[in-house]
């Protein structure tokens, strides 16, 4: 993969990563969760978190969102007019636990099969922490199956309550490819829906938490601490490199 102008990034969200020069997002959830979005506001794209299930945690020097099932937040983000035609890269510094339930870490539509978008996802079953990535084409329909599915190869393992990075890139012209820690997990072209515009307006990024079965042990737990969306690509080790420098940030006291 190819990737635009790179620039060096010092802030509040990543002590350490290069961060893609058309950035729409990076935002620290722990940080905005006192700004409670109201369902009247979603074509405003308001900035928040619902008012219950999720709490801003410290640690390490950072403010972490703590995720349970129910809970949700919205991201404004700014130049993402086009991006339904846009090569986009989603980056997620996650920590999960829990037996039974899914996390949508960071989608934009996809909430179904159906509804075109693309969605970087956490499941937890019988087989542990399971990340996947979705792109569903635009004009699509539960009997189309216009869509693709990128689940984690099995033989990958994600350590139950160990902070991990997530990245999914969605090459318009090749593959939708998953990244955990920088290592490539899953892959499958999606070329063949190059043209469609998966986002006629202005898509709702947001991060949600679903309740599992009940009898299925513990619920799932989400701690987010950095995420970023970015209509560029980048290369293999840039997005090992930027892994490594998330993580590096989670051990420093």
């Amino acid at each position: 993969m190819m990737n635009g102008k790179l620039q060096w990034i010092a802030g509040v969200l990543c002590s350490a990563a290069f961060l893609a020069a058309d950035t729409l997002l990076e935002v620290e959830p722990g940080t905005i969760l006192g700004d409670r979005w109201n369902r009247n506001l979603h074509q405003n794209f308001s900035t928040g978190s619902s008012k219950t299930g999720v709490e801003a945690v410290s640690e390490n020097g950072k403010t972490i969102a703590r995720y349970q099932p129910g809970a949700s937040t919205l991201y404004r983000l700014s130049g993402a007019e086009s991006c339904g035609t846009d090569n986009l890269t989603f980056t997620v510094l996650a920590r999960a636990q829990g037996d039974t339930g899914e996390g949508y870490l960071l989608y934009a539509g996809a909430g179904s099969h159906a509804k075109p978008g693309i969605r970087l996802g956490l499941r937890a079953g019988k087989e542990g922490l399971q990340a996947y990535g979705l792109f569903v084409a635009a004009s699509s329909s539960e009997k189309a199956k216009k869509f693709v599915s990128v689940p984690m190869k099995k033989e990958f393992r994600i350590e139950p309550g160990k902070w991990a990075v997530f990245t999914l890139a969605m090459n318009r012209a090749g593959d939708l490819q998953l990244f955990v820690n920088g290592e490539l997990v899953a892959s499958q072209s999606i070329r063949q829906y190059e043209k469609e515009n998966l986002y006629p307006k202005v898509p709702l990024f947001a991060t949600q938490l679903f309740r599992g079965r009940t009898e299925g042990g513990e619920q799932i737990q989400i701690d987010i601490a950095e995420l970023s969306v970015r209509n560029e690509l980048m290369s293999s080790a840039e997005i090992l490199r930027e892994a490594k420098a998330m993580l590096d940030s989670m051990e420093k006291k």
